[in-house]
């Protein structure tokens, strides 16, 4: 058993996330939130795992039109949200 993992960055900072991957079996993909051009090639994601993502308010309707589109794939999709800190 196994699974395929699809790590996602914006575009600006992939390159960095590629490297910090290397030499495994994680794939990595631009993504930006609310921009369907980047959704349009994502297989159906049964986990959604987020961390140190929703500190911005501003970004939040992207991150949400996001959602709604990957849900909207695979309704079992679970979501998890990971914060540190406070």
């Amino acid at each position: 058993m196994g699974a395929n993992v699809i790590c996602t960055e914006q575009p600006s900072s992939v390159e960095n996330l590629r490297r910090c991957v290397q030499g495994t079996k994680i794939e990595v993909r631009p993504l930006l939130w609310g921009e369907m051009s980047y959704l349009e090639t994502l297989p159906p994601i049964d986990i959604i795992v987020g961390s140190e993502i929703i500190y911005d308010a501003d970004f939040h309707d992207h991150l949400i039109k996001t959602l709604v589109e990957l849900f909207s794939r695979n309704p079992m999709a679970v979501y998890y949200n990971v914060s540190f800190g406070e």
